[in-house]
């Protein structure tokens, strides 16, 4: 007769490498962010890599402007992963990651540069 561990299914992960290292995305420390309408800009996945304080966790963020995320969304939905769904407010920690990840360059400009302006 198999024992528990034997007819245990392993942990449904998606394999990522972030800073170098493999990232093991489970159930227990990745979630999916959807926001509801215009504030849809800043759908993401959040992946817990550590816990700096109780009140402050330490991750790695995927916005839905990257190449596999409809992937990785339909996996993690597939596989229950933790969702939280039509959110109409963003933490601003995310809100910070977003501009940090995709405006970067922008960020803090107090103009446009003029070879982005056109006649």
């Amino acid at each position: 007769m198999p024992t528990p561990e034997q007819g245990k299914q392993p942990e449904p992960a998606i394999e990522l490498q972030i800073g170098g290292e493999i990232f093991r995305a489970t159930r227990d420390n990745t979630s999916l962010f959807r926001y509801f309408g215009r504030l849809a800009i800043y759908d993401h996945i959040f992946m817990q890599t550590g816990q700096e304080s109780e009140s402050t966790l330490l991750g790695a963020y995927v916005f839905s402007n990257a190449d596999r995320w409809g992937d990785m969304v339909d996996f993690m939905v597939t596989h229950g992963y933790p969702q939280h769904i039509d959110l109409r407010q963003v933490a601003e920690c995310d809100v910070n990651a977003f501009y940090k990840a995709n405006l970067g360059d922008l960020q803090g400009a107090e103009s446009v540069p003029e070879e982005w302006l056109s006649d």
